[in-house]
């Protein structure tokens, strides 16, 4: 299941479908060639490169409900997004990018995991929102 023409007429070889290094690092095929009286083979071998193709997405969206006291430091909630993307283009880096008034929250690069960094005031606020920024490779 090779996704490779061969015009039988120059001996050019095309692809005649997708390659993803997510499904396979290398191709492989048996040509042969004939002028009618000999044969010729030759094993050809592609190998596929990887490419940053996939975009990383959150499995779910998340929350967390803290009492006010809350421990500094202690992790409230892991927000982890997934990517198709093998190596070192799978790899996820996660930010806060809004909704962190006076840097209350902190969220661990490469573990996704939220905490506090400084005490709440429920009297002063209840409720936070935070938008979270995955990026990969």
């Amino acid at each position: 299941n090779v996704p490779l023409t061969v015009d039988r007429r120059s001996g050019i070889i095309s692809l005649s479908g997708l390659l993803d290094f997510e499904q396979t690092s290398l191709v492989s095929a048996s040509l042969t060639v004939s002028d009618g009286l000999f044969l010729g083979r030759a094993l050809l071998s592609i190998v596929i490169e990887n490419v940053n193709d996939g975009t990383p997405l959150f499995q779910v969206d998340c929350s967390g409900r803290i009492p006010e006291d809350y421990p500094l430091s202690k992790r409230i909630v892991r927000c982890l997004a997934i990517d198709s993307d093998k190596g070192s283009f799978g790899e996820l880096k996660y930010s806060i990018i809004s909704g962190n008034e006076n840097d209350l929250f902190a969220i661990t690069p490469f573990t996704a995991e939220i905490s506090l960094n400084k005490p709440l005031d429920f009297e002063t606020k209840s409720f936070y929102s935070l938008t979270i920024l995955v990026t990969d490779g």
